[in-house]
């Protein structure tokens, strides 16, 4: 039919398995900033951010695969991150985004952004549970 649109679930499964492997190795960080314009690796470098996991015991924001659920609806999948409260908050400001970000490639993998609220340096953060979601195509 013309103007129809489809795409594998499998495809849209392997979106997800791209962050779930990085987890699965602990080699995922995440980082709060301040602007939405920092939304590199560079901008999570703690003299920037204002949040950095540090990747130590009990530091990371997704030690391994159990902080992730894969869900799907229908042809659509989604994601779950659990919630936590985790690390030390480096540098006072304003919270605009959460990003994740792989050590193993050096990339972001995720950004989205965050409800805006007041860090204190010294302080903990904590982080609601959040889901990504991939629709079929429309």
């Amino acid at each position: 039919m013309p103007g129809e649109k489809k795409c594998s679930t499998g495809v849209l499964d392997h979106l997800f398995e791209y962050i779930y492997e990085d987890g699965a190795t602990s080699s995922l960080r995440f980082c709060v900033v301040s602007s939405t314009g920092e939304l590199e690796v560079a901008g999570c470098s703690s003299p920037r951010a204002l949040v950095v996991s540090t990747g130590g015991p009990g530091a990371t924001l997704w030690p391994g695969t159990s902080w992730f659920t894969l869900l799907s609806s229908g042809d659509n999948r989604c994601m779950t991150i659990s919630a936590c409260s985790c690390d030390d908050v480096y540098n006072s400001g304003n919270a605009a985004a959460v990003v994740i970000f792989s050590t193993a490639k050096n990339e972001v993998i995720y950004a989205t952004t965050c409800t805006t609220q007041a860090l204190t340096a010294g302080s903990k953060v904590n982080i609601g549970s959040w889901t990504i979601t991939v629709n079929q195509p429309t």
